[in-house]
């Protein structure tokens, strides 16, 4: 699941994401977009927040099979 999916899907916004994971919502519209990708201590976080619906992976377009 993307970020943007996930956000959309739980109504919340950048801001609010934002203060989940420790971040400004700039960086949420950048990561968003694809013009900036997290550190890795965010996609720690952005994992841990959405109980492992967004991974790291999903920011690269990576899809894996089960």
């Amino acid at each position: 699941m993307t970020l943007k999916d996930y956000i959309e899907k739980n109504d919340l916004t950048y801001s609010a994401f934002a203060d989940l994971v420790g971040t400004g919502k700039s960086n949420i519209s950048k990561w968003v977009s694809g013009s900036i990708k997290p550190t890795q201590l965010h996609y720690e976080k952005i994992y841990s927040v959405t109980d492992g619906l967004v991974t790291p992976n999903d920011f690269y377009g990576i899809e894996l099979s089960a």
